[in-house]
């Protein structure tokens, strides 16, 4: 029994098949193990001022300080007092009804 060979053709698409592939395969990966830009601006990249600035540590120190214990108060006056205790006292009185209602069985039917 005699084996038929290939065509050319059929051959090389093939192998170009296989190329496109594998040239698909290499661009994906180099893309993504690319790194990627970085659009810093020069201000970051400037090489600090290694002393120390003793003016500015000096006029941090001259600055007001006000700790939670300074005896500064903040006065909050309620402009609507009346109404919320009135709102308080009627939810009471729902919930006071309800669980009478609920606790007497002579209402129940």
């Amino acid at each position: 029994m005699k084996k038929t060979k290939a065509p050319k053709i059929v051959t090389i698409a093939i192998l170009s098949l296989a190329t496109v592939i594998l040239w698909i395969i290499f661009s994906v990966v180099a893309s993504i193990t690319k790194p990627a830009e970085l659009n810093i601006p020069p201000e970051v990249t400037e090489p600090i001022n290694p002393t120390l600035d003793l003016t500015t540590l000096q006029s941090l120190s001259k600055k007001i300080y006000f700790s939670e214990n300074s005896g500064i108060q903040t006065v909050i006056t309620p402009t609507e007092e009346v109404v919320v205790e009135e709102v308080v006292q009627e939810i009471i009185e729902e919930i006071a009804t309800e669980s009478a209602t609920l606790d007497n069985p002579a209402t129940e039917q």
